[in-house]
């Protein structure tokens, strides 16, 4: 078990992992609030400090258990607080991306992303598929997944810079897979270790069977599968039914017809993690980081060159922290960096001289040494 406090560190950004956001596609916006998050920070003594951070955790049951075993660890539900913690705000947005520049190098960011406009029960509306991922825009929870999903993206390569591994949770049909940003990061399997993996949350003791899908860059993830034997989904059913559980209920009209809708209170109960679930969660990635599994090589990364990112961001709606940084900027009470335009679209002429800056670097302190 390794010791939960690892050497603190700065807030900011090195030059090698702004290269390498840049090079993931990220918005060159996101390395201006990382920047300004760190030189306001400063002062206020924010540190690297935690070792997972569980965004849209709702009870909390993975950083329950982290904290369990003296490992520090921190949450983010719009249920705790309507506006710091609801990421769709710019103050939430400012909060989450905070708490992933807290996290310690080796860390997990675990996401239980909102999956009401992803899976089967609301497919007939959100109508997403292989040739319309982005679903009917028609529809505000449609364009409101889309957001949470592409800034929830912003999370992942954050964490991913930091040398710390991502999942993604989600039920196991969800459509959530054909975004463009996500799918790009899970083509990277070769260069961050990106893959997904099912599991049935009844093996954790929920009181339903309920397959899931995890996307991340965690090595242990193909461990969360447990066999499920019939006497093991005897059992969930005999749970559910103490419980006076149903995930769907039918209703049949006065000329016959008969119609199944998702029973929305069992529904909202069983998207909660039991003790168990959250409990092998922190197990898994202590025990891997114990280990001398190597973390992703930010080197490669950037050398790999620039990739342009699934989609466009317009999604994430990121012009008000663009707004937010100009004011500050105006107020002098933050310094850009003059090599990075304060824009949204990706650049790969950005990329290339931060890249550049940063080979020079190391040229530089291979003169020195």
């Amino acid at each position: 078990m390794p010791k939960p406090m690892l050497p603190i560190r700065s807030m900011r950004l090195s030059l090698l992992q702004s290269a390498a956001l840049l090079a993931l596609g990220a918005p060159p916006v996101l390395l201006h609030l990382c920047d300004w998050i760190g030189q306001v920070g400063a002062p206020n003594k924010l540190e690297q400090d935690i070792l997972c951070f569980e965004m849209y955790c709702g009870i909390g049951q993975v950083v329950r258990e982290f904290r369990t075993r003296g490992a520090p660890a921190q949450g983010f539900d719009n249920q705790r607080d309507m506006v710091l913690e609801d990421i769709t705000s710019t103050m939430g947005l400012v909060r989450a991306v905070t708490n992933c520049l807290r996290l310690q190098r080796r860390g997990l960011l675990f996401l239980g992303l909102p999956c009401n406009s992803h899976t089967w029960m609301s497919s007939s509306q959100h109508g997403r598929g292989p040739t319309l991922p982005f679903g009917n825009e028609v529809w505000g929870f449609v364009v409101l997944g889309n957001q949470i999903a592409y800034r929830s993206a912003i999370m992942i390569m954050i964490a991913l810079v930091r040398s710390c591994l991502w999942l993604l949770e989600n039920p196991g049909n969800s459509k959530c897979t054909y975004l463009p940003v996500l799918e790009q990061l899970l083509s990277f399997k070769k260069l961050l270790g990106s893959s997904s993996t099912n599991w049935w949350m009844g093996s954790f003791g929920s009181w339903s069977l309920k397959r899931e899908l995890a996307l991340g860059n965690a090595p242990y993830m193909g461990q969360l599968q447990e066999p499920m034997s019939k006497e093991t989904r005897e059992a969930i059913e005999n749970r559910k039914t103490i419980l006076g559980k149903r995930m769907v209920k039918v209703t049949i009209s006065k000329d016959g017809t008969k119609s199944v809708s998702g029973d929305k209170t069992h529904m909202r109960s069983s998207a909660a993690y039991p003790r168990l679930f959250g409990s092998r969660i922190a197990e898994l990635h202590l025990q891997w980081m114990a280990s001398d599994e190597p973390v992703p090589d930010l080197a490669e990364v950037v050398m790999a060159g620039f990739h342009e990112i699934g989609g466009d961001w317009s999604r994430a709606g990121l012009e008000p922290i663009v707004a937010l940084l100009k004011e500050a900027i105006d107020q002098k009470v933050f310094t850009p960096d003059p090599l990075i335009p304060l824009q949204i679209e990706p650049s790969r002429e950005c990329f290339e001289r931060v890249k550049s800056q940063w080979i020079q670097s190391q040229v530089g302190s291979t003169a020195v040494a």
